[in-house]
């Protein structure tokens, strides 16, 4: 990723691998094995943003923390999300209110995709395939269709995975949870337009729907 933006803001043109080779020498990068091997799978994700999302938990190492966060599927923009003291399923409902409070005036999400957690209600499935929870009916509340991912199948939230990664590297350098997404939503990502340095928060705007056009005029000009 630093190729693109050493090229884009100071307009010198390194290549990656020397880059790389600089890196390991000092000590800051290090060969990635997984990276040597060819996909057994192709990166999928939605046309427009708010068409899905993403939501999951993940304990803190070494804290009493827990993080849950909705996770845009088009733009890998974090929507919602917060930090608490336990997993749960109120939670888990504080978030989706969260959700609906900062987008539903522009668009609202038709999918959320979860794992088989049981703050989701998830965990306990009929042989029909179907099941019900508190938290699914606060989802259909709001028009949200739940799609479980598939069990040991974690590409499913792959990029909910990068997220809690890059919040387990950086997020002690943050004085908020706030503070660290604002950062999050606003730093080149290399699953986007690199070249271009796009951030989740451009790239929501740039996918967005052409309906939600319609909402954000009349906003700001009540068109």
């Amino acid at each position: 990723m630093l190729e693109p933006v050493i090229r884009k803001r100071y307009k010198i043109q390194i290549s990656h691998n020397r880059i790389h080779m600089y890196l390991k020498a000092q000590g800051l990068a290090q060969e990635n094995q997984k990276k040597q091997k060819r996909r057994k799978w192709v990166r999928y994700e939605r046309k427009h943003s708010l068409s899905a999302g993403h939501i999951d938990w993940h304990e803190a190492d070494g804290t009493d923390i827990k993080v849950c966060v909705v996770l845009d599927d088009a733009s890998r923009m974090v929507l919602a999300g917060g930090e608490f003291s336990v997993i749960n399923t109120e939670n888990s409902k504080l978030v989706i209110d969260q959700l609906v409070e900062r987008f539903w005036w522009l668009c609202p999400m038709r999918e959320l995709i979860l794992d088989h957690g049981s703050e989701f209600g998830a965990h306990r499935i009929h042989d029909d395939g179907s099941w019900q929870s508190d938290f699914k009916n606060h989802l259909e509340k709001y028009g949200i269709k739940p799609i479980l991912a598939r069990v040991k199948h974690p590409q499913t939230n792959g990029k909910l995975e990068r997220f809690f990664g890059e919040y387990k590297k950086h997020r002690s350098v943050f004085n908020s949870f706030d503070e660290f997404i604002c950062w999050y939503n606003n730093r080149p990502h290399g699953s986007l337009n690199i070249q271009c340095l796009e951030t989740p928060e451009m790239a929501f705007m740039r996918k967005m729907a052409p309906e939600a056009y319609f909402a954000i005029g009349h906003r700001l000009f009540g068109l």
